[in-house]
């Protein structure tokens, strides 16, 4: 997503699917959310996955989220730092890393995004290490 695009003037005009924070909460201590954006070839069958990155918990969101196909649900996600430290939520991280989005090669990507417990040893934000 290019810098000068406005996701709640876009998210309002149809124009793509993503969200808007209605409310938020702060979440406890502890937690992280673990993101994986992968590439799968729809011609050749070739699956790709990019790093697995780790990211601090910050909060819950109460979010008005638009999908692909135009529906629209209010759904509580995961509030947290993405990896330029910008504060995201799980439908505006998909929305900017292109989930759904499928190129002239037969390309198409997929966003996982899961709220995971701390254990000992994750580094604080950033990717995970091997």
């Amino acid at each position: 997503m290019s810098d000068n695009r406005n996701a709640v003037e876009d998210h309002e005009n149809g124009i793509r699917y993503g969200g808007k924070i209605l409310s938020l909460i702060p979440a406890p201590e502890g937690w992280f959310v673990g993101t994986q954006v992968s590439q799968h070839n729809r011609k050749t069958k070739e699956t790709t996955h990019d790093t697995r990155q780790i990211f601090p918990l910050i909060g819950w969101a109460l979010v008005d989220a638009m999908f692909r196909g135009g529906s629209r649900e209010t759904q509580v996600e995961p509030l947290f730092l993405s990896d330029s430290g910008a504060v995201t939520h799980a439908t505006k991280f998909r929305w900017e890393q292109g989930a759904g989005d499928v190129d002239e090669d037969g390309w198409s990507t997929s966003v996982t995004v899961d709220v995971i417990p701390g254990p000992a040893g994750i580094p604080a934000f950033g990717s995970v290490p091997s």
